[in-house]
């Protein structure tokens, strides 16, 4: 048996993590490729 509230804050929780390695990816990609030349 699962319990409701338990699966909510789980998905949640889940939830949080991929937003964040999605933000990490997309940072790790802008230091990758810089938008400007650094030693302008």
């Amino acid at each position: 048996m699962t319990h409701p509230l338990l699966d909510t804050k789980l998905n949640n929780t889940i939830t949080k993590f991929k937003v964040l390695n999605n933000m990490n990816k997309s940072l790790i990609e802008k230091i990758k490729k810089p938008q400007y030349p650094l030693n302008s």
